[in-house]
């Protein structure tokens, strides 16, 4: 097979781009008339009422989810806010209460209740043993 020449090819490159174009511009225009006829043919066309209002129904559900999701992200943005307010707080009062000689005083007696039954130490002697004979007497 020859090579063509480069003019050549040119002109066979710019040959298939004009004819791709017109392809393209009289498809374009078919869709155009058919899109016009379509038009022509359903301008008076009447919607029934039941599909209307299963539109509107349809419509109010989704605007209810889509205010239900913006109300969810910000309950949850606000939760995790306050989260991280609560746990400042928390870790702060327990690094006061622990650092601060009065306040851990009283904390450690608000949580300790002494009581005499449960809070008292005693030492009992028990002299019944049985084990005692089963030593040997060396």
């Amino acid at each position: 097979m020859k090579k063509r020449p480069r003019d050549e090819q040119e002109r066979i490159d710019k040959l298939k781009d004009m004819f791709l174009y017109n392809i393209g511009y009289e498809h374009a225009q078919n869709t155009c008339k058919e899109a016009d006829r379509l038009l022509g043919e359903y301008k008076n066309f009447e919607i029934p009422g039941s599909l209307n209002e299963w539109f509107l129904k349809h419509q109010t559900k989704c605007n209810k989810k889509i205010k239900r999701e913006k109300i969810r992200k910000s309950v949850i943005r606000i939760s995790k806010r306050v989260a991280m307010i609560i746990l400042v707080i928390g870790i702060t009062s327990g690094v006061v209460k622990m650092s601060v000689e009065a306040f851990r005083i009283r904390f450690l007696n608000m949580i300790i209740e002494t009581t005499n039954k449960f809070s008292t130490m005693q030492i009992e002697e028990k002299n019944n043993v049985d084990y005692v004979g089963d030593l040997p007497q060396e």
